[in-house]
Formats: structure tokens, sequence, C-alpha cells
């Protein structure tokens, strides 16, 4: 399944072979997103946040709009995920943007690049909590 995760979020492959990989995914997406996203919250080593931007990216832009929005909500509910409510609520709004398609996956990218970095700090709060939502409402 791992393989197959990377294989979609890589650019490396035709779009048609894409398409066959996802559909292997599609049962197990809702799982995957919560799992990608709580481990970029400084499990995943810095270096992974691309590809595992690339796939988020890819299952969004995949799933109908209420999909999507029941698989970020559950995500960012997660007892795992350790963030902010207004950093929360930032994500979903940029998760809401990239289903409908009107942001890029560098976007994502970035988001998580940011994440990653604001786990990283004790105490998560304050001036990067606000400037990570300025930044991306």
């Amino acid at each position: 399944m791992f393989f197959i995760c990377v294989k979609v979020a890589t650019d490396s492959i035709s779009e048609g072979t894409k398409e066959k990989y996802y559909s292997i995914i599609v049962p197990f997406r809702s799982r995957i997103f919560m799992k990608l996203l709580i481990r970029s919250c400084g499990v995943f080593p810095r270096e992974v946040l691309d590809p595992v931007g690339s796939l988020l990216y890819a299952i969004l832009t995949h799933a109908t709009a209420s999909e999507a929005e029941v698989m970020c909500v559950h995500a960012l509910q997660s007892e795992h995920l350790q963030l902010e409510e207004s950093v929360k609520n930032t994500m979903l709004g940029v998760f809401g943007k990239c289903t409908q398609g009107v942001i890029a996956t560098s976007k994502i990218m970035d988001m998580l690049d940011d994440i990653w970095n604001l786990c990283q700090k004790d105490g998560i709060g304050g001036d990067a909590v606000h400037a990570f939502t300025k930044k991306y409402s």
C-alpha cells in the first residue's frame, strides 16, 4: 500500500497510471489522509513532506466536496494532532480550497513544512500561530 501511495505522489508516472493507483487507494483514503496528516506534525522526517503533500493533494482533488470535508474534519479532530484550534481551522480552509482546485500542490507542501516547524516547538502558540493563520487565511 505504501508503494502505491508513493507512486501516486510522484510526478514521474503518467496520469493514467496515477488514476489506476488512486483507485486502489480509494477505500483507504480517509485513514491514509489522517495518518499522513498526523505524522506530518513532527513525526515524519522533513524530507518526505513534499511527497506527503502531493499525496494529500491527490486525495483531496479526487474526493467529492462532502467526502473531503468529512476526511479533513475527522483527521483534524484526532487526539493525536496537537495543534491549536485556529491552526486546525486554517488548515481546514486550505484543504477546502484544495478540493475546489483553487490552490496548487505547492501550497499544501508549504503548509506541511510550516506545520512541521510549529510542531518542533514546545508550547505551540503566540506569534508562530498568528503568522501561520495569517499566511494561509
